[in-house]
């Protein structure tokens, strides 16, 4: 059960995650942007982005942008801070945040892998999500 203070923060890093997706739909548009994709993977207790794509609306690659957003940053507290960062780097926070808010330790164990997908269109955050697993079956049969 989490306390008020839990709540607090929860709330406040909820809001700030709308807020700086909002912000990175907007700057994508900006540039042109049709969509931009995040790729992760993770095992054994560590888990890390593989790729950051940005498509534009003719389904190219990006591949060069000075583009920066202002984004808010939550710390453990529920205290907040903006800063400038790379629109991939934002990219790359959001998605974080994203996969810890919807499915915690996903990097534990025997992991996961998937997607975040930004849709300018829709104005959608969507996670394609894998999570991997052991599995053991066992029969026992006396006769």
């Amino acid at each position: 059960m989490q306390t008020r203070d839990e709540k607090k923060i929860a709330l406040v890093a909820r809001q700030a995650r709308m807020t700086n997706k909002a912000v990175i739909l907007a700057a994508l548009a900006a540039m042109g942007a049709a969509s931009a994709t995040v790729e992760y993977s993770g095992c054994g207790d560590e888990g890390a982005i593989e790729s950051c794509v940005i498509l534009d609306t003719h389904n190219k690659e990006v591949t060069s942008t000075d583009a920066t957003v202002e984004i808010i940053d939550v710390d453990c507290y529920g205290e907040t801070k903006t800063q400038a960062v790379a629109i991939e780097d934002a990219l790359q926070d959001v998605a974080y945040e994203a996969l810890g808010a919807n499915f915690g330790d996903w990097q534990d164990n025997e992991g996961a892998y998937g997607t975040v997908v930004f849709d300018i269109a829709t104005g959608a955050l969507s996670i394609d999500h894998n999570e991997r697993y052991t599995s053991v079956e066992n029969t026992m049969v006396t006769m």
